[in-house]
């Protein structure tokens, strides 16, 4: 990092929203990623399929991780030069040229063009996601936090359903693949939309505190972003914490499909239910999101985060125990729900006692990489519980069993968690800095 350390997009002379005005313009940035995030996904994995089938998503998630190595090794260079709103501008340019170039690639048949727009897809919104939760961490205290977090959770999922709904009313009127250039064009425009509002956020933002001299140490790149890791146990226990949380909710997620597969032998009557589990997603983590303020508020940040393994862990195990399709949708809502609402929002506020460093460049490598690399994570643990031939049952409790790593993880970063919000106060930064 340079001496003068991120450079900040603000204008000269502009005028500080206001937190009410933050909160707003952030809960309608995280609605316009969503939306566009719910019509390209389906539009892609659906063009996947068709061209390289369901044998080909090993592959295809390997190279998601080969590209979030990548992308996080990019966004680190970005971090190191520019504020969090700057960099979220650029991602989000980036971003449309680079579908731009995929879409044209698509046009012309060019080989491999579906498969590099599946990758694109996984990547672009975990970048533009965690540099929305860099943007309001810049901005917001623990005590604003606790009960905003959760509505901007919430914001997203009526981006998402407003996505799912129009993008599929359109392929249904005019077809994935004959639509392809309309779907497509929606998800730029979405593009286009965040990248402006993230620009005005930005040239609005409020100044940046000078870096700690500590901070000019580290080194620029993926290297750097390891390094702080490495220097603080708190975000090594973070890393473990995200991981087995979405190894957790990969294996629900293969428990369900295979009692939903041998319930329904027809292919319409599963697509049926899957839609209603869909639906009651949607709506169980609306539902929980906007609870979420309320919650921390009730039982503490502790409260909220052991609450959502222990609600898991409990259905898990009546599932391990009564194997079906009842409790096997219960679980796949329960753990989609719950990640996307009380987990997610009392997981970010986790980082807001953290320095800058560790706020951008750190919770990157933490969160874009973890994300990406737990489904292969989970994918060879079932691989090896079948190369091992023990028996299928012994999944759920395998499942139940890393719950309880999940539940000793948030203990102890509970415990560290204390001990950085007891900590003296760093140096005031200057007035209006933070909310």
């Amino acid at each position: 990092m340079s001496a003068a350390g991120p450079t900040s997009a603000r204008l000269p002379g502009s005028r500080v929203l206001s937190p009410r005005a933050w909160g707003l313009s952030l809960f309608a940035l995280a609605a316009i990623i969503m939306a566009g995030y719910a019509v390209a996904r389906p539009t892609l994995e659906s063009l996947f399929l068709a061209t390289y089938g369901t044998r080909a998503l090993p592959g295809v998630w390997i190279g998601v991780s080969l590209g979030a190595l990548g992308v996080v090794t990019l966004h680190a260079h970005a971090a190191a030069r520019w504020s969090p709103g700057a960099v979220f501008v650029r991602s989000a340019l980036l971003a449309l040229l680079t579908l731009g170039a995929l879409v044209a690639a698509e046009r012309l048949r060019l080989p491999g063009a579906r498969w590099l727009l599946y990758v694109w897809k996984d990547l672009y919104i975990v970048v533009l996601v965690e540099l929305f939760w860099s943007l309001a961490h810049t901005v917001f205290t623990l005590r604003t936090a606790r009960w905003l977090y959760g509505l901007l959770c919430a914001g997203g999922s009526l981006g998402g359903m407003a996505g799912n709904l129009g993008g599929g009313r359109l392929a249904l009127a005019v077809g994935t693949e004959s639509g392809f250039g309309a779907l497509m064009g929606l998800v730029a425009a979405s593009l286009v939309l965040a990248g402006g509002l993230g620009g005005w956020l930005s040239a609005h933002a409020p100044p940046r505190a000078a870096p700690k001299p500590t901070d000019r140490t580290v080194a620029p790149g993926l290297a750097g972003a390891v390094q702080i890791i490495r220097q603080s146990p708190y975000l090594g226990r973070m890393v473990a914490l995200v991981a087995v949380v979405q190894v957790v909710v990969t294996l629900v997620d293969f428990q369900f499909n295979g009692v939903l597969v041998a319930s329904y032998d027809d292919v319409d009557a599963r697509t049926v239910m899957l839609g209603k589990v869909y639906a009651a997603i949607d709506v169980s983590s609306l539902v929980l999101q906007l609870s979420t303020g309320l919650l921390v508020a009730r039982v503490g940040l502790r409260g909220a985060l052991l609450a959502t393994p222990l609600i898991q862990g409990a259905v898990l195990l009546s599932f391990a125990i009564v194997p079906g399709l009842a409790l096997g949708a219960v679980a796949k809502v329960g753990s989609k729900a719950l990640d996307y609402s009380w987990f997610r929002a009392s997981k970010e506020l986790l980082y807001l006692p953290l320095s800058p460093e560790a706020q951008t460049r750190g919770k990157a490598a933490v969160d874009m990489l973890t994300y990406r690399f737990a489904k292969g994570a989970a994918s060879l643990l079932l691989l090896s519980l079948s190369a091992l031939a023990l028996p299928a049952a012994l999944v759920p409790w395998t499942t139940a069993g890393l719950v309880g790593v999940w539940l000793a993880l948030t203990w102890s970063i509970l415990r560290r968690y204390r001990g950085l919000v007891a900590a003296p106060p760093a140096p005031t930064p200057p007035a209006g800095a933070r909310r």
